[in-house]
């Protein structure tokens, strides 16, 4: 909550305090506001008197008279507001807590930087699970560098190829993956090029570690590591990821 009255959401680059850019702002902009949890159960922004401005997140459906209320900034960047129902509410049933807002609405899409992994870190990328958590995922040939923190993402399992060395392809093969984009820090386009041509360009040249697709008539090259990386049926691009053959594809 800023000074300027406006709430932003920033990534910052650990162990400094080093700001990137905001990916997500309320835009609002009177100065010395604040959050207000209201026992209606939204969480609104207030004037410095205490007058209403604007809803962050709202559940008046849920009355906090039947359950517990919560507001997280959770690891992923994405502030959720859950619910619990109380004892007399649940009834003796199995209850959990349940996510019923949540800012930004797309975190894959709102956390792309110029600097930084992306919201899954480097070498991996954003996606949800069937509960619509970000649930980040690693390209076939890569592991987690710390499974118990998928955010700091993927390492690859193979040595990548050496520019030295005569053929460099020989070994590799390259895996198509749709709806799947790293966004930023490409090093070269080509235009026009098919999916086919682009696949092998990335497979023949020795600093690609992967190619991506428009599904048109763009190419591009990526180098590691990855950034960005997003997947879902809105990217509309084919991504080619350069791996060991002896790795099960």
């Amino acid at each position: 909550m800023q000074t300027n009255g406006n709430l932003v959401f920033y990534h910052i680059a650990v162990p400094t305090g080093f700001q990137y850019s905001p990916y997500w702002a309320y835009n609002t902009s009177t100065p010395n506001s604040f959050l207000f949890f209201n026992v209606s159960g939204s969480i609104d922004l207030v004037s410095p008197t205490g007058a209403f401005m604007t809803t962050l997140t709202s559940s008046t459906t849920y009355p906090t008279s039947d359950f517990y209320h919560r507001g997280t900034l959770d690891h992923d960047g994405v502030f959720r507001h859950y619910v619990h129902p109380r004892p007399s509410a649940a009834g003796g049933a199995a209850a959990e807590w349940v996510v019923i807002d949540f800012k930004p609405t797309d975190i894959c899409q709102s956390l792309i930087t110029s600097l930084g992994g992306g919201a899954c870190g480097h070498n991996s990328y954003c996606g949800y699970d069937v509960k619509q958590m970000v649930a980040c995922q690693g390209p076939l040939g890569y592991s987690w560098v710390d499974p118990n923190k998928t955010y700091m993402g993927c390492k690859p399992d193979f040595t990548m190829p050496s520019c030295i060395s005569g053929v460099w392809s020989e070994g590799f093969q390259m895996v198509r993956v749709e709806n799947l984009d790293f966004w930023g820090e490409d090093y070269e386009q080509f235009n026009p090029m098919g999916e086919a041509e682009c696949m092998q360009q990335c497979l023949d040249d020795c600093f690609c570690a992967a190619s991506i697709h428009d599904g048109i008539s763009n190419c591009w090259k990526k180098k590691l590591p990855f950034s960005n990386g997003r997947i879902g049926s809105y990217v509309d691009r084919i991504a080619f990821i350069e791996v060991g053959v002896n790795k099960d594809i």
